[in-house]
């Protein structure tokens, strides 16, 4: 059986963070709990960094398993989807949870704000 995401509003972002766009479907981790794995792994969205990018997480429920993807987005580019796959969807979160943190790393040798 193929089952559609369940979308949370469009504009919705993290609390205070401004900087994740999230949208799962219904029996999936929240947002809470995604913000929470990506923190567990060192990355926090709430850092103060020169970074303007925001970061578009979609999960879809399909036929084989879960979808998801990520996308960061800043003022001057889009990257390219990141997608991973899996048979249930903590599994996607906690691989997109690692994509992400390592997406918020600053970059080496700056010295966070």
């Amino acid at each position: 059986m193929v089952g559609a995401a369940v979308l949370a509003p469009e504009g919705a972002l993290a609390a205070g963070s401004g900087r994740l766009q999230y949208a799962a479907p219904s029996g999936c981790p929240t947002q809470a709990e995604f913000e929470q794995a990506v923190a567990a792994r060192g990355g926090h969205f709430d850092a103060k960094t020169s970074s303007d990018n925001t970061f578009d997480v979609s999960i879809s429920q399909q036929s084989d398993g879960f979808h998801a993807s990520l996308t960061v987005h800043s003022s001057a580019s889009t990257s390219n989807p990141r997608e991973v796959q899996a048979a249930n969807c903590p599994e996607v979160v906690d691989a997109l949870a690692v994509v992400t943190a390592i997406a918020l790393s600053p970059p080496k040798g700056s010295i966070p704000e």
